[in-house]
């Protein structure tokens, strides 16, 4: 029950989508992670941390429990290191 609710609750703040059945991080949060990770002080080693990089994504977020905030970094975790890698463009 708890993943379940936990990935609706994803979709819903437009955190991931679903593709062909797959679970995938949106571009946006994509982006807005990797600001927030270098550009912050915010400590990502923290559950308080995720919690403030979750919540200023989308309020929703705020709410989420630390049981849901410790899923979302380890499928996040998981999703990188399983993503296809981009191709090159040669530009």
């Amino acid at each position: 029950m708890l993943v379940n609710g936990l990935i609706d609750k994803l979709l819903k703040a437009r955190v991931a989508e679903k593709r062909d059945g797959e679970l995938t991080f949106t571009n946006s949060f994509g982006g807005y992670l990797l600001c927030s990770i270098s550009c912050s002080f915010i400590k990502i080693d923290t559950i308080q941390g995720w919690r403030e990089i979750l919540a200023n994504f989308e309020s929703s977020l705020a709410n989420l429990t630390t049981e849901e905030i410790e899923a979302t970094v380890m499928l996040l975790d998981y999703y990188l290191n399983h993503a296809q890698r981009a191709i090159v463009d040669e530009r």
